[in-house]
This record gives structure tokens, C-alpha cells and sequence, in this order.
């Protein structure tokens, strides 16, 4: 299987679920009424379930998906769609690398205040205030989250997180919040990040290096400062 055609795979079961349902705002979904979308995502992915093709042949299945949902909502809805699927969905843990690094590095605790740098007053009153506005957003979602998953699972959702391999709903939790989190960091660097003086992106941009090079979870000089998600503006 192409991974390219399992992460396509991957996000139709992922969006059938009645666990995401509800958070297409957090997931940044480029659609606007879930509950319509995944009754006709459901019909059109039922003639597959419980077929050796829906394994084997993936690049048909994705196939089929993909002329229904340009038949639905248009070639437009769906470049956001792929968009979505590229940019924005995770799969796996190497998925929006870079930008899981700046958020990891803007938490409150952050290693851009480590005592090898030298102090930086602009610095420590940034991360105050993002990390508060960000907390504020995050905890309702948490909230709202925690409610979802104290239903028991639909039988559509246990019928899918069996067909995957044995997914949990743990599984589906912890994606929402992560992307949900990464969502939201790039919200807030949209707010305060841009508005930082070149001196300033400057010295943050070097302390980043500094620190991802320690860890190397990034090829050595690929960090990039984040971007918008908004199609086309994204590194």
C-alpha cells in the first residue's frame, strides 16, 4: 500500500467517526455541516466494510471517495479536503514535525528561558500571554472532549475501530487533542508571533536551532518558524 493511499484510507475512517464528530471547528475540517457529511461518507464507504478490498485495493477505495466527495461539495471543497489530509490530519508521529517542536518549546515550562541564554524580558512576557490565551482555548476543548468520550462507542464507531487494526477510542482521543493543541499553537502564533521585530525572530529563531539540535528531531537546519494553515500558506 502507497502511503499516500493509507493516509487517504486512514482520514475517510478517521472523519466516519461519531467520536470526531462535533469538533470540526478544533480540527480546522473544511466543512461545514459534519452530521450531513458523515451520513453520506458512511453510504459511501458501506459496499467496502467487511471486504479483503478494502485492504487490498485502497487505491480504488480512495478512488471511489474521492469522485464522490467532488460530486458532493466540488473540485474547490475538495482541494481543502487535501489540503486538510496533507497539512493538518495526523497519522503518525512524524507528521507536522516542525511545528510540534516551536509548540513543544512555547509551553510554559519553555527551554527558550533556559539559563544558557541570556534573559529576555520580550521573551518571558510572550510566552505568558500565549500560553494563557492558548490554555484558555484548550481547556474548554478538553472539557467538551472528556464529555464526548464518556459516551459509550456507537456501533458504527466499533465497527470501524475494529476494522482498523483494533484501534481504541484512546487512540481517537489523543489524535483530536494533539491536532486540536497544534491547531491552536498556530492560532496563537498567528496572533503574537507576527507581531515580534526581525531582531526579535531573530534571537528566537537562533535559541530554536540551538535546542533542536540538541534533540535532533528535525534534519539539522530544517527548523522553520511556523505558518498559517490556511491553503497555501503553510511551509
Amino acid at each position: 500500500m502507497f502511503s499516500q493511499e493509507a493516509r487517504w484510507q486512514y482520514a475517510w475512517y478517521w472523519l466516519s467517526l461519531d467520536y470526531t464528530s462535533g469538533f470540526s471547528r478544533d480540527l480546522l475540517l473544511p466543512i461545514s455541516d459534519t452530521q450531513v457529511f458523515q451520513s453520506k461518507l458512511r453510504g459511501a464507504m458501506t459496499s467496502w466494510l467487511g471486504s479483503e478490498e478494502f485492504y487490498s485495493q485502497s487505491g480504488r477505495f480512495n478512488n471511489e471517495l474521492n469522485s464522490w466527495y467532488v460530486k458532493e461539495y466540488g473540485f474547490e471543497g475538495f482541494a481543502l479536503l487535501r489540503h486538510w489530509v496533507s497539512n493538518v490530519f495526523i497519522q503518525e508521529g512524524t507528521d507536522r514535525l516542525n511545528e510540534n517542536k516551536w509548540a513543544d518549546m512555547f509551553r510554559k515550562s519553555s527551554p527558550l528561558l533556559s539559563p544558557e541564554f541570556s534573559s529576555a524580558s520580550w521573551l518571558e512576557q510572550l510566552l505568558t500571554v500565549f500560553n494563557s490565551a492558548l490554555q484558555i482555548d484548550f481547556s474548554d476543548f478538553e472539557r467538551r472532549l472528556k464529555l464526548k468520550f464518556k459516551e459509550p462507542a456507537t456501533e458504527w464507531d466499533k465497527q470501524m475501530l475494529d476494522i482498523w487494526y483494533g484501534s481504541s477510542p484512546e487512540t481517537v482521543s489523543d489524535a483530536l487533542s494533539v491536532i486540536t493543541r497544534l491547531n491552536l499553537f498556530l492560532k496563537y502564533w498567528e496572533v503574537y508571533g507576527t507581531k515580534l521585530g526581525s531582531s526579535q525572530l531573530d534571537e528566537l529563531y537562533r535559541r530554536g536551532l540551538i535546542l533542536d539540535a540538541k534533540v535532533e528531531t528535525l534534519p539539522l537546519g530544517s527548523l522553520t518558524f511556523p505558518r498559517s494553515l490556511h491553503q497555501g500558506q503553510r511551509s
